[in-house]
């Protein structure tokens, strides 16, 4: 947890420094470009993974939120101070907690409504 958490911070930082250079969008093509890099060598060693076709929507999906998400994420780093988008980034799970009660029907109990409004 303590390295994932400065590998993000590190990430953050590097994404600002870099931003006075390049647009946020370049941004991203070059971070999941480097990741396919890393991607490659997994992929070839459990010789691409099979995705059904029912599935097929969701994941297309997925990864369209996630590279949406991701922009958004690089330009807000890009465009307001540090600190700010990083408190905003951790006002995510409360967005998750409202996102599944009213999108997936999710029971959520008064502990955790709370807990969250707490």
């Amino acid at each position: 947890m303590t390295a994932a958490a400065f590998s993000f911070a590190a990430m953050s930082t590097i994404i600002r420094i870099v931003s006075e250079n390049l647009a946020p969008l370049e941004i991203v093509f070059f971070r999941n470009l480097f990741a396919l890099i890393f991607m490659v060598p997994w992929l070839l060693s459990n010789r691409f993974p099979k995705v059904s076709r029912e599935n097929f929507s969701f994941i297309f999906a997925r990864a369209a939120v996630g590279i949406i998400g991701m922009g958004l994420w690089f330009t807000a780093l890009a465009y307001l101070p540090l600190a700010d988008t990083v408190a905003l980034n951790f006002t995510l799970p409360l967005f998750v907690l409202a996102g599944a009660a009213i999108f997936l029907n999710e029971h959520v109990g008064i502990r955790r409504w709370s807990a969250t409004a707490i």
